[in-house]
């Protein structure tokens, strides 16, 4: 009979050398993502900048809406050109606060239908649009 040793199985000893690897292995794939993310933002960035440089490219030598703009403002004076600018930046806030008021106004039409239709349902409609625009017909 030979006498052979066996190896005792010892759970806290297996475990901690399971939590070292663990460690080892989430250790490399945070790297491996910190890697990945910033090759993700070098490729963006080298992407954003050839088709930037081609854009520049294509409509070098030709004259464009900048350019004429630019010539049609320095034939002004300055008031002229801040004067024009304000028109244009006035123009673009009332386009742009009349397209969120109806917005807002279609987001908060279906509940104030909701509770009318709710409280009254025999009461007759006005004919104002959902955007609180008047009939077609007016």
């Amino acid at each position: 009979m030979t006498n052979k040793k066996k190896k005792q199985n010892n759970p806290l000893l297996e475990n901690a050398e399971f939590q070292l690897e663990m460690r080892k292995i989430e250790s490399n794939t945070e790297r491996f993502n910190s890697i990945m993310a910033n090759l993700k933002v070098i490729g963006i960035t080298g992407i954003i900048g050839y088709f930037g440089f081609r854009s520049i490219e294509s409509i070098a030598g030709q004259e464009t809406f900048v350019t004429i703009l630019l010539d049609f403002m320095a034939n002004k004076s300055f008031a002229d050109t801040l004067k024009y600018i304000l028109i244009f930046c006035l123009s673009l806030w009332g386009y742009t606060e009349r397209k969120l008021r109806k917005k807002n106004i279609k987001r908060l039409g279906t509940r104030a239908s909701f509770l009318e239709a709710k409280i009254d349902p025999n009461k007759a409609s006005s004919g104002i649009t959902e955007t609180g625009d008047t009939r077609a017909g007016d």
